[in-house]
């Protein structure tokens, strides 16, 4: 009897210890499987992390859209942001304006175009009787229009201003005279620059690898089949590239157009001159022109008349001479 309670409290004692030390072991082995997993030997004796992984981020080219190590991802790794590529937008804007004085505006437009180192690229000025002006003094005009009195001057003005100056310089120029109309374009190229771009890149590996062709090639007949393609490729690069730049250039530089206009004179009927000087120019025209008609009519029936003043003359005295003779008889 006595040795049945022995062997029972001892198998009691026995799973009690079991209850108490499997927690203890299973905290030991989720220790020890933990730091396996962090710290695993490598060949050359040194350790490496298996969850701490090396965070360095990686070089990823300018202007490309690839992922970077963020935040946590929704399958519990790390999470990724795309890098937002700087827009890239080609700007033209079209302002029609009234101006005092075509050349004093421009004189503004040059200085403005010295300070914010814009560049006019085209620059016209013309008058309504031809086809253009050249420039005088602004002291030797009076009033609007040339100096010959055709009218009030008209102007076009291109204007390339760096993107990051442009709303500066186009609220300097509005300040230069009232403005009458206003259109203003945009264009996205950002995605044409980045296509651009991966083709460049494309092309440069397509090249790097016909040279290593090159240098491995056995004859001279696979040197010059592998010269041609290298030549296309080299050809494609250069004409890329140039597009490339264009665009940047197109991109980096906004354009802006000023149509410039002087006021015009008097309001006149139907958008022409009243006509009071001209209707006076016509009438002495008129004139000179009847004057000019008599003088020629006189002179071609000139001998006419002296010939009939003779016969005129010969017939009343033979007609005197024959009334006398008749009265003697």
């Amino acid at each position: 009897m006595i040795h049945r309670r022995i062997a029972a409290a001892g198998l009691v004692l026995a799973m009690i210890a079991v209850v108490a030390v499997a927690p203890l072991a299973g905290c030991q082995s989720l220790s020890g499987n933990r730091g396996q997993s962090e710290v695993a030997p490598q060949p050359d004796g040194s350790a490496k992390s298996g969850t701490t992984a090396d965070k360095s981020p990686a070089l990823v080219p300018e202007g490309s859209t690839e992922s970077r190590s963020g935040g946590p991802s929704e399958s519990g790794g790390t999470a990724t942001s795309p890098v937002v590529t700087k827009p890239m937008i080609v700007r033209d804007k079209t302002l029609t304006m009234e101006v005092d004085s075509i050349r004093t505006t421009l004189a503004k437009i040059n200085a403005l175009s010295a300070k914010y180192k814009a560049s006019i690229t085209q620059s016209s000025i013309s008058s309504p009787g031809g086809d253009g002006v050249l420039p005088t003094p602004e002291g030797q005009r009076s009033g609007s229009g040339n100096e010959d009195g055709n009218g009030p001057l008209s102007g076009t003005v291109t204007i390339k201003i760096p993107v990051e100056d442009f709303d500066a310089y186009v609220t300097a120029v509005r300040k230069l005279g009232d403005v009458r109309s206003e259109r203003e374009s945009t264009e996205d190229v950002t995605q044409q620059h980045i296509d651009m771009k991966a083709r460049l890149k494309n092309l440069k590996a397509e090249e790097a690898a016909f040279l290593r062709f090159f240098r491995a090639a056995k004859n001279v007949r696979e040197m010059l089949t592998i010269e041609q393609q290298i030549a296309r490729v080299r050809g494609e690069i250069e004409s890329l590239q140039a597009q490339i730049d264009y665009l940047e250039r197109r991109s980096a530089m906004a354009t802006l157009t000023l149509n410039l206009s002087e006021p015009g004179g008097v309001v006149s009927p139907s958008g022409e001159d009243w006509g009071f000087v001209d209707a006076i120019r016509q009438a002495i025209r008129a004139f000179v022109g009847v004057v000019n008609f008599l003088i020629i009519t006189i002179g071609a029936l000139l001998p006419i008349l002296i010939l009939g003043a003779i016969g005129f003359f010969v017939v009343r005295w033979l007609l005197r001479s024959f009334v006398f003779a008749k009265r003697e008889e």
